[in-house]
């Protein structure tokens, strides 16, 4: 049985639902609606009401959507109110209000040049902003436009409605691009930047007008901080001047505002930029005073942005270490119970922060490899967090003594049960971890004991490039400290094989270190056999035309160790890689010049390929790294001479051999004329190529 005042309104409904007119939803709202009946109402548990509920919550708000085209600001502004006060977030009032035209309404009153309406439809349209839909909807129906022509008014409530609004709908990237492109970012940043002594003054001291010029330039932060969420919006921000209020307001003493600011910074920080403008203008140390606040978000917000400043610039990591920073940002890794979106900043920060050497030597002292073994324990199965803390494990274990203790943990064990997971930022946090370990060799023998060798080849099939290309640069020194790696390998059934598909790869990093892992597998010579029978010689041939400097390096050593093998020397001669490994000696770069020297030491082992070296005029680049002032480069080159000198004395002398055999043999037969002519002839042609090879000595000294 129902109430006597449901049953009333239940009356009053049947009464006058003949006196309300169906509106006709516009194309945009039909859209919306038709994709509401498609999804299975059911499942939301908001939507279970009875019939009769349904019934007297349609009429409500038929009936205020009707009142709102009345043309009476008071009564419109009654009726917003009415709404205002229904639960707008449910999926159901949502659905009415849009098969009533209500949103399409609400957005038309907005035009109109009364702040009383205004005002009161912002309040509505804001609350009903919650979800991607009603977002996509609103900018569908115009909305961006018209609160960018809002954020011109002189009423502070309604620039802080329309700012608040425009956030929200910017969380989605087709209202930003929107609000980019129709000049918004300026207005806003216009809002943003509170007059300095406002901002320098405590929340307690300032007056309700004062205070809400505080509320509209947190509101606009707020905005900017969604737009900058799309790269080209970064540039928009960067050009309208962003960059000459960041100081001022994040040396202001409103929490909130601050918050929002460096929030925005977080995102800003993703340009070069802003990032050079964060570590010159002195921000660096404001934000080292907000991770000491005991507020969640600000201390995400600072810690984020310090890491990504610091994982693209070497100054950061200086700045904060000078500043004193390094001991706070590792005392707060302490707490393991701390919020997720704060765990996870402070462990990218404390990872970024440590590829520094000498920051890396201050913060393991200070206990960061302990802080960072307890995560593993606590936050095992959070992906974001690990993949931080297996970066921030990794960049530990370049530390000798540091390595024994991640292997005394449960880091090791749990690296290499993450290597069977989909997530490819743990998969190559959880790779570079083991691989940096694994160059002490008790610490390798323990990941072989624990499979890891066969997990890391496991993954280097990822669609993700990341993954195979920190998975090689793992098994290099995993092969490289353990017995029997050679036996491991090729007890890997196809892969060797796939190894020598991804010296073909499309990413440049996959194939630096498949060029890599080539020529430290290449060592045993039965790898090396297997490799040749898999087209090694052919891969490197293709590979050796890249320009990349770095990753010529590794082609150079893998060829060089390749070459070894006599069969693939002389076929790397016949497709063109002498010529090529010649073209390497033009750079300027010398770790360049070991490499290709070293590789140019093993091809000359065949005379042929000395041939051709003397041919595309190498000799002279040869010799001028003879007096270079490297010892490595000196020898390698002094043994490319070598190699070159014996090809020709060898070539010389059995050509002076066989000219004389054939002499003798012509005149000792005793007939003279043609047999005679054709043994000068024979000679004079073998003493003309005896002269060339003297030559090519000549020019070797």
């Amino acid at each position: 049985m129902y109430s006597s005042g449901m049953q009333s309104m239940l009356l009053e409904v049947k009464q006058n639902t003949k006196h309300v007119r169906e509106p006709t939803p516009s194309a945009t709202s039909l859209k919306f609606l038709q994709e509401e009946e498609d999804e299975d109402e059911t499942q939301d548990s908001e939507l279970q009401m009875n019939t009769v509920e349904k019934q007297v919550m349609n009429y409500q708000v038929a009936r205020s959507i009707q009142m709102l085209l009345c043309g009476d600001p008071v009564g419109t502004v009654t009726q917003l109110n009415l709404l205002y006060d229904l639960e707008l977030d449910t999926k159901f009032i949502q659905f009415i209000l849009v098969k009533h035209r209500g949103v399409e309404i609400m957005t038309n009153i907005l035009e109109v040049r009364e702040p009383r309406c205004n005002l009161a439809a912002l309040r509505v349209l804001r609350k009903l902003t919650c979800n991607n839909k009603m977002r996509m909807l609103e900018t569908n129906l115009g909305i961006v436009t018209l609160l960018i022509n809002l954020l011109s008014s002189s009423d502070l409530n309604i620039l802080i409605l329309a700012s608040n609004t425009l956030s929200e709908l910017c969380k989605i990237q087709k209202p930003a691009r929107f609000l980019r492109k129709e000049g918004g970012i300026p207005l806003l940043l216009e809002l943003m930047n509170a007059d300095e002594s406002l901002l320098n003054t405590s929340t307690e001291l300032l007056s309700e007008d004062q205070h809400q010029h505080i509320q509209l330039a947190t509101a606009a932060t707020e905005t900017l901080k969604e737009i900058a969420k799309y790269p080209k919006s970064v540039d928009v921000l960067y050009k309208s001047g962003l960059v000459t209020l960041m100081k001022k307001i994040t040396d202001c003493c409103h929490r909130d505002l601050l918050t929002e600011m460096c929030e925005l910074l977080a995102h800003c920080a993703e340009d070069a930029k802003f990032r050079l403008a964060i570590e010159t203008q002195g921000i660096l140390l404001t934000l080292l005073q907000g991770l000491q606040e005991n507020v969640q978000r600000l201390r995400a917000a600072c810690a984020k942005t310090v890491a990504k400043c610091a994982s693209e610039s070497e100054l950061t990591c200086h700045i904060v270490r000078m500043l004193g920073g390094l001991n706070a940002v590792v005392d707060l890794t302490k707490d393991v119970r701390q919020e997720h979106d704060t765990l996870a900043a402070l462990t990218l920060a404390v990872a970024k922060l440590a590829q520094d050497n000498r920051n890396l030597k201050i913060m393991s002292e200070r206990g960061l490899t302990s802080n960072l073994i307890k995560f593993i324990k606590f936050h095992s199965g959070d992906d974001e967090i690990l993949s931080n803390v297996m970066e921030g494990l990794a960049e530990c274990g370049r530390l000798e003594e540091n390595r024994s203790t991640i292997a005394r943990g449960d880091v090791l064990p749990t690296a290499v049960m993450r290597l069977m997971g989909n997530d490819p930022r743990v998969l190559s946090a959880a790779a570079m971890c083991l691989g940096t370990c694994a160059r002490s060799p008790e610490v390798a023998q323990r990941i072989m004991e624990l499979d890891g060798f066969r997990m890391l080849f496991s993954v280097l099939q990822d669609s993700n490039p990341s993954v195979p290309a920190t998975a090689l640069w793992a098994l290099r020194p995993l092969i490289r400290n353990t017995t029997d790696s050679a036996e491991e390998v090729r007890s890997i059934v196809g892969g060797l094989s796939l190894l020598t598909r991804l010296l073909v790869s499309k990413d440049k990093d996959v194939m630096a270190q498949a060029c890599g892992l080539v020529a430290e597998i290449s060592q045993d010579e039965e790898n090396l056999h297997i490799l040749s029978d898999c087209g090694l010689v052919r891969a490197l041939s293709e590979c050796a035309q890249e320009k990349d400097e770095d990753l010529r390096m590794n082609i150079a050593e893998a060829i060089a160790y390749a070459a070894k093998l006599r069969k693939n020397a002389t076929e790397f001669g016949l497709l063109g890689v002498v010529t090529v490994l010649r073209n390497f000696l033009v750079s300027k770069n010398v770790m360049l010049h070991i490499h290709a020297m070293r590789a140019l030491a093993s091809l000359t082992e065949v005379p042929f390929n000395c041939v051709v070296l003397h041919e595309c005029e190498g000799v002279e680049l040869v010799m001028s790294d003879v007096s270079a002032p490297w010892h490595e480069l000196q020898q390698l080159s002094t043994v490319v001479l070598r190699n070159m000198r014996l090809t020709a004395l060898r070539t010389e002398r059995r050509a002076v051999q066989d000219c004389r055999v054939d002499v003798f043999r012509r005149l000792g037969a005793g007939r003279r004329g043609r047999d005679v002519a054709l043994a000068t002839e024979a000679y004079n042609k073998d003493t003309k190529f005896v002269l060339e090879n003297a030559k090519l000595r000549a020019s070797l000294k």
